[in-house]
């Protein structure tokens, strides 16, 4: 994708993606060279995969689906529920704070940032 959410290839070869970013996509048919992908779905991707590592977040894989939203995967198999993009850089903060505390976890779950909980496993 381009930063406007043109689709540009797919599956191209490994030489022409190195170090770019990638997001797995559940739920969605996958979306074809010359197609648009939602630009509010584009957005909160490009937010997630800037700012959690500049919020000690580093960011392993990311996933989004339509019916459970962005799921962001760390390090240690730990990761962190989002849910939609609403309320992202308040998302992030509560993720952050919980990530530099002390507290041991694996599945974070920030869907509300008001309230970040850890799920039952």
């Amino acid at each position: 994708l381009d930063a406007g959410g043109a689709v540009l290839a797919v599956n191209p070869p490994d030489e022409r993606v190195r170090g770019l970013p990638s997001v797995a996509v559940r739920d969605l048919d996958a979306p074809q060279v010359g197609g648009r992908v939602d630009q509010a779905t584009v957005a909160a991707l490009t937010l997630l995969l800037h700012s959690a590592p500049e919020n000690g977040l580093p960011v392993a894989a990311l996933d989004y689906s339509p019916r459970d939203g962005f799921t962001l995967h760390l390090d240690q198999g730990r990761q962190i529920l989002f849910g939609t993009n609403t309320r992202l850089p308040e998302k992030i903060a509560a993720s952050a704070a919980v990530a530099a505390s002390n507290t041991t976890w694996t599945t974070l779950n920030v869907s509300d940032p008001d309230r970040p909980f850890f799920p039952a496993r």
